[in-house]
């Protein structure tokens, strides 16, 4: 059967940015072919070598060592500080609502469906996804080769006024600061400093005239 749970009660009266993983700035990529793809290739050569780093210790290159989720907060907190000069950036506790909407089939040529999950419903569905996992696992003696863990993380960038008064009252351009947020998070995120997630030179030198402090 195929699940998919959506919260029908949490509220939505802020705007939260995700912390996306995904940065890219528009630019001419044909002016600067070249350099774009020294910059590509230095921030893969980058990758490469953190990649090897973190594998050297135990003699074993080719195995991925884990990751320690639950420190992406604090790792996020201290970028903020190091990073945010105007302090716009606010760490976001997400809480879901009470009742959650759950999409199922039976088998792929039934129709999807919906049913309303209650907090002991869910308890029960939790509880039976736990005996899942417990049973294909042989309680934890055989590993799961091949899963995906997604992991939510979110921040609030804020602004003093209204949109209409950071641009016309403050003279501030709230794009600069939001591309600065997503930088910040991204660079976290990836484990790269800021200047390898641009696209070119070109973004590079735009950045660095109002984010200076990303390049220090």
């Amino acid at each position: 059967a195929f699940h998919d749970y959506v919260d029908d009660s949490a509220p939505a009266n802020n705007v939260h940015s995700p912390a996306s993983p995904s940065v890219e700035l528009s630019g001419t990529p044909a002016m600067h072919a070249t350099k774009s793809q020294d910059r590509s290739d230095l921030a893969k050569a980058d990758k490469s070598q953190l990649y090897r780093d973190s594998n050297e210790d135990d003699g074993t290159p080719q195995e991925s060592k884990s990751v320690d989720f639950t420190s992406i907060p604090k790792q996020l907190d201290a970028k903020f500080e190091a990073l945010d000069n105007d302090s716009a950036l606010r760490p976001t506790v997400i809480k879901t609502g009470g009742v959650w909407t759950k999409r199922m089939q039976n088998n792929l040529l039934t129709k999807m469906h919906e049913e309303k999950l209650t907090p002991d419903m869910q308890r029960k569905e939790r509880n039976k996804a736990f005996d899942l996992l417990d049973a294909l696992s042989r309680s934890g003696s055989l590993p799961i080769v091949c899963a995906e863990l997604h992991v939510f993380v979110a921040a609030t960038h804020c602004f003093e006024n209204s949109l209409m008064a950071t641009v016309i009252q403050d003279n501030i351009n709230p794009i600069e600061k939001m591309e600065k947020s997503m930088l910040i998070i991204a660079s976290t995120i990836y484990g790269l400093p800021p200047v390898h997630l641009l696209k070119n030179e070109q973004e590079e030198q735009r950045v660095l005239k109002y984010s200076p402090t990303l390049f220090e």
